[in-house]
């Protein structure tokens, strides 16, 4: 049981893995379209020649896909280095095929021996990187083989992607999964180990996951690709290959069983007038076990005359009626049966065959071709045979019983004809079909050219639409062109340096052909040499000019723009100054390639002289000079060395002092240099005064001094007022106003100062008042500032409290003695009379509330209360009007609420200790016990199975749920047990019951909370049926076996199964009803020796096998026979002496004969006599 379900996706992606290639023929890979790539190129392997319309075949690759939905199907393939760069790829593609079975001596062009039609689907030889592939008209299932070459030699990879069409590649040749045939098995085994292999070895790295489904219900996954199963059904695998994208799955049959089942099958005939026909026996093992897969199975094959094993089962021959003994097995089980065969050698009354090879009877040819022969054979009551539908320029002869139908059409189409017997009653016909193709016409050759090296050659073929024209180049190996549908097609050799030549060899379309011998040259014509040009560059005298080096007289050069020409001598003339040219030479036919651009320039420029202007300094600045003409982009060059200019002409870098000269250079050209020029430094100015500024103190105004005071200077303050002395202290100045001061030396004066001023002495803040406040139930006391000032610092003694912008005071510890001082930042007052803060007062408190839940339905909630010791707590139960409780020494109090049916919740409302009350809300809840439940959690079904006596049920689990303790299981047969899992709560039943009958049992909960839960099912058991027989062990060669079965059972049937010694015959079969009488005759092979018939044989009633019977053996032994009786003594006396006795010598068949003879006389009296 087999199936493949896989989605053909189009898409193009990319992956870091790609597939192992091949580069032979005989161990290509699978390819399919879309995500399943890429597939990696081949390298390092020569070509082996051309093919086809390939040149070389360097680095092959060998692919066969399989098409998977009919149509037309449309690719593209393309080849891409490791660097991810395109590189040329070429292929060809031969089918269709209905296998892979001997494929690759089945391509036209590469396997030597092939003689049919050609197949070559498409094929390019292109210098690209992407190649279209063409399939018109696929059909689903068949094959086609691909040869994928890379000319570079570099190492990549090849990607097929699907563009267009409505049919498609089939995937599962990539993607596809399999288990292997059905498992039948047998004997002591109970479990399978599956194994699920990929078709094609995976793509990429990975982790598959492997979903295991049983009878397509899901089962569990695995991370390998094995798992072991014990149930019997249909196992199916899902998963998705590493490298693909489509979900891969495949089923299998497992069927352990306890016998191997077996059909009875045949007889089967020869066909008729056959004498030693060849019978293909492995061709009825389906039927034998059918519905069952016979791979599960092996067979074994013994002839029935002989007793000898059937070596080559498929190609058994005999010449009389037999009986094949076939022997099943399964595992350690085995089963044999038999079925006959017959022989029909019997010819018949009319007969007419073809005698001539098969395929004479269903010829293709050509037009103007004579057919193979094609003879038919008569026989019986056949006189003649006649012919009819052939077409004209065939005719038919009938000679000796054999007719012959042979000549060269003369018209085309397919002819279906029919051969009839004359004389037979009825008549016989056999038909055939002979069809006469067209022969392609091949109707031009034509070329371009001349042509200029490098330029393509291409030559135009036309004649008959879909043929191929198979052509050789300039002596290369033959390779061939498809002409399209208007009978066309172009051969292009890029790139052509020297003369091309083609020769057409043969057009073939289908199996007809006609040779050719057209040929067509493209001439090349030599290109001229690219002119080269010499430039020479302008100076500061002479204007730039070009010239040809490589001038021909005989050549036209052109310039592009137009206007430049040039003479005899190469020089080129007309050229305008700055512009860009390029020239090429031309002879007529063919023009080089442009020449490299070039252009003149004008004569070099001189620079003017520079003209330098000075500045004097100043108290701010140095003295500096200045290019006034200066020209952006022209050097300028100092002497002496070391000054620069910049793009707004200053000049930097000179030194004071110092003369100096420059002269200006565009680069090409320097003028004269400038007339002399020096800059001087900056005047001296004093410097700025600076100010140092003591600060006031509690005690004193601040005052100022100048640091870096110079009596050669003159100081002046702003605003004015302010004098300073010789020591640098500043008299004079208004308290909180700002001052600035310079100094001066009579000929610059300094910067201004930085502003300084002086401040008054600093102001002492008042002591702090303080107000104490009591504590409350709500809060703890606390202690203020009266006087508090925003902005000054309060110090504390001890330190800890900090005060904020209200004055109150935090941080203080409760009973602890604080003072505290003001400060203002510069000035601190005394420290403050002394105070002290006392902590809130106890708040009583709830802390936790317990309960003795879950409970059982109509029991009693029970709540611990943990509180404050000594206080009343006020609460709620469900929402219903508040109640107290009184908490006692402990911290402990109890609320009960009896006769629970549901949820109980109790929410505290406060607690109170006599002073100070708390409001707190916390919350309790009592849940009861879930209801005891008991649910089927086996196999549905497993809760009412039926079993033969003797056979293990399936276990049958049920989950218990809630509060029980326990089952009481009751209604079980005997030999059925349960077991009860208190941990889990889960009860199984299991076991094996001999005694036959219906059981219900019951199951019921126990322990825990009311109410129990209950679970019933039946189990039905079927009695065994009992073997009795009666049979005469020793028969007769001939006789009929005397065999009468009984059984304990009514309707019961019997198998058996015989092992023969020198017997011929069947012995093995299976009849219906109360009792069967096996009584067929039995017949010894070798009628002068013993033969023996060993059976077994087992019961079966209502679907349960019972035991087998122990081996029975009958004797057959083979009949006497007189062979021969010779008597000695003609005529004697009459007398009662030894003289006169009669001899009479008997011999028999065998040894051991005894005989009984009886004496006819006339007138004698016989009197004594013995025997030997």
């Amino acid at each position: 049981m087999k199936k493949f379900l896989l989605s053909i996706l189009l898409l193009s992606l990319s992956f870091t893995f790609a597939q192992v290639t091949s580069p032979t023929c005989d161990s290509a890979q699978a390819m399919c379209s879309g995500n399943q790539g890429p597939f990696n190129n081949v390298t390092g392997t020569p070509s082996f020649g051309n093919l086809g319309c390939l040149g070389s075949t360097p680095n092959p690759a060998w692919f066969y896909l399989q098409v998977g939905t009919s149509g037309n199907i449309d690719m593209t393939l393309f080849q891409t280095s490791n660097g991810g760069n395109p590189i040329d790829v070429d292929f060809i593609l031969w089918g269709p095929f209905n296998t892979l079975n001997n494929i690759c001596n089945n391509l036209s062009l590469y396997s030597p021996a092939y003689t049919g039609p050609p197949n070559i689907v498409d094929c390019s030889y292109s210098g690209s990187a992407t190649e279209q592939v063409n399939i018109a008209g696929a059909v689903a299932g068949q094959y086609y083989m691909l040869l994928v070459t890379n000319f570079s030699g570099q190492a990549g990879t090849y990607t097929l992607n699907q563009t267009g069409g409505t049919g498609g590649l089939s995937c599962s040749i990539v993607c596809g999964v399999d288990l292997g045939p059905d498992r039948i098995l047998c004997g002591s085994t109970t479990t399978v180990t599956l194994t699920a292999t990929f078709l094609q070895a995976p793509s990429a790295a990975g982790s598959p996951v492997y979903s295991w489904f049983l009878d397509g219900v899901f089962q569990y996954t695995t991370p390998t690709n094995t798992t072991t199963v014990t149930a019997n059904g249909v196992w199916s695998v899902s998963v998705t290959r590493p490298g693909c994208s489509d979900i891969a799955v495949d089923d299998v049959l497992v069927n352990i069983i306890g016998v191997v089942p077996y059909n009875n099958i045949g007889p089967f005939a020869s066909p008729a007038g056959e004498c030693d026909p060849i019978f293909d026996l492995t061709a009825y093992q389906a039927d034998l076990v059918a519905p069952f897969d016979p791979a599960s199975f092996t067979f074994e094959y013994i002839d029935g005359v002989t007793g000898n094993v059937i070596t080559d089962p498929a190609n058994y021959t005999t010449n009389v009626d037999n009986t094949i003994v076939v022997t099943i097995s399964a595992g350690s089980c085995g089963e044999t049966t038999t079925f006959d065969l017959f022989v029909d050698c019997v010819v018949p009354d009319c007969d007419i065959d073809l005698t001539s090879t098969a395929l004479t009877a269903n010829q293709s040819i050509c037009i103007g071709n004579a057919i193979t022969d094609i003879t038919y054979q008569t026989a019986g009551d056949a006189t003649n045979a006649t012919v009819t539908g052939l077409p004209l320029g065939l005719t038919a002869v009938y000679a000796a019983n054999v007719l012959t139908i042979s000549g060269t059409p003369t018209e085309l189409g397919t002819f279906n004809y029919t051969v009839e017997t004359i004389g037979c009653s009825p008549n016989l016909t056999l038909n055939g079909t002979i069809t006469i193709n067209p022969n392609p016409t091949f109707t031009s050759l034509s070329a371009n050219g001349p042509i200029c090296a490098g330029a393509d050659a291409i030559f135009t073929l036309s004649g008959t639409a879909g043929a191929s024209v198979f052509y050789t180049v300039d002596g290369s190996p033959v390779q061939f062109e498809i002409l399209d549908a208007s009978g066309s097609a172009t051969i292009t050799i890029a790139n052509a340096l020297s003369d091309v030549t083609i020769t057409l060899n043969e057009i073939e379309l289908g199996n007809c052909d006609l040779t050719l011998g057209n040929t067509a040259t493209v001439t090349i014509s030599l290109t001229p040499d690219v002119p080269t040009i010499d430039t020479t560059a302008p100076t500061c005298l002479v204007d730039g000019f070009s010239t040809i080096t490589n001038y021909d007289g005989a050549f036209i050069y052109t310039f592009n723009p137009t206007g430049p020409s040039v003479d005899a001598s190469g020089l080129i003339s007309g050229m305008t100054f700055g512009t860009s040219y390029t020239v090429t030479a031309g002879n007529g036919t063919c023009t080089s390639l442009d020449s490299s651009a070039f252009s003149n320039a004008a004569t070099l420029s001189v620079p003017s002289i520079p003209v330098v202007s000075e500045t004097a300094p100043t108290c701010l600045a140095s003295g500096f000079a200045t290019i006034t003409n200066y020209v952006a982009g022209t050097t300028y060059d100092f002497t002496p060395v070391g000054p620069t200019v910049d793009g707004t002409g200053l000049i930097s870098g000179m030194t004071f002092g110092v003369s100096y000269e420059v002269a200006a250079n565009n680069g090409s050209c320097s003028s004269a240099n400038s007339a002399a020029f020096t800059i001087l430094d900056i005047l001296v100015t004093p410097v700025v005064p600076t100010i140092a500024t003591t600060a006031p103190t509690c005690l004193a105004d601040g005052f100022s001094e100048i640091s870096n005071y110079d009596g050669a200077l003159t100081y002046v303050f702003t605003p004015a007022g302010p004098t300073v002395d010789a020591l640098g202290l500043i008299s004079g100045m208004t308290l909180n106003t700002l001052y600035e001061v310079t100094a001066s030396n009579a000929t610059c004066t300094s910067t201004v100062s930085a502003q300084f001023s002086n401040l008054p002495m600093l102001v002492t803040p008042v002591v702090p008042v303080v107000s104490e406040t009591a504590p409350t139930c709500l809060a703890a006391g606390f202690a203020t500032i009266t006087n508090y000032v925003a902005g000054t610092t309060y110090d504390f003694t001890p330190v800890g409290p900090t005060v904020d912008g209200t004055g109150l005071i935090s941080g203080m510890t409760f009973g602890v003695s604080y003072e505290v001082a003001a400060n203002n930042g510069s000035c601190s007052s005394v420290n403050s009379a002394a105070f002290t803060i006392s902590p809130i007062l106890p708040q009583p408190t709830i802390v936790s509330i317990t309960n003795n839940g879950p409970i059982c339905l109509g029991g009693t909630a029970i709540f611990t209360i943990n509180a404050t010791p000594n206080t009343q707590v006020t609460y709620s139960v469900n929402g219903n009007p508040t109640q107290t409780v009184a908490i006692n020494a402990s911290g402990v109090g109890f609320a009960n609420v009896t006769g629970v049916t549901g949820t109980t919740t109790i929410n505290t409302v406060s607690v109170f200790d006599g002073i100070c009350s708390s409001n707190l809300v916390l919350s309790s809840v009592v849940n009861l016990f879930a209801n005891t439940t008991i649910s089927l959690i086996s196999t549905s079904g497993t809760d009412s199975q039926s079993r033969c006596a003797g056979v293990t049920i399936d276990p049958i689990q049920y989950q218990v749920t809630g509060t029980a303790t326990g089952v009481v299981v009751t209604g079980l047969p005997a030999g059925v047990t349960y077991d009860y899992n208190v941990a889990t709560g889960l009860v199984t039943i299991s076991g094996a019951a001999n005694v036959g009958g219906v059981y219900n049992y019951s199951i019921t909960t126990s322990g825990g909370c009311n109410p129990q839960a209950s679970a019933s099912g039946s189990i039905t058991i079927t009695v065994l049926p009992v073997l009795s027989y009666s049979v005469t062990n020793t028969i007769c060669d001939g006789s009929t076996l005397d065999f009468v079965l009984n059984s304990s059972l009514p309707n019961t049937t019997y198998s058996w199964s015989a092992t023969v010694s020198n017997i011929t015959g069947s012995y093995s079969t299976t009849t219906n009803g109360d009792e069967t009488n096996i009584n067929q005759i039995a017949t010894l092979t070798d009628a002068e020796n013993i033969g023996t018939i060993t059976m077994i044989i087992i019961p079966m009633a209502n679907g349960c096998y019972g035991a087998a019977s122990s081996p029975i053996t009958i004797t057959v032994n083979p009949i006497p026979v007189v062979e021969s009786v010779s008597v000695a003594d003609s005529s004697v006396c009459s007398a009662t002496n030894a003289t006169n006795n009669v001899h009479v010598d008997i011999v028999g068949n065998i040894s051991g004969i005894t005989y009984t003879w009886t004496a006819i006389t006339s007138g004698v009296t016989v009197v004594g006599g013995t025997t030997s």
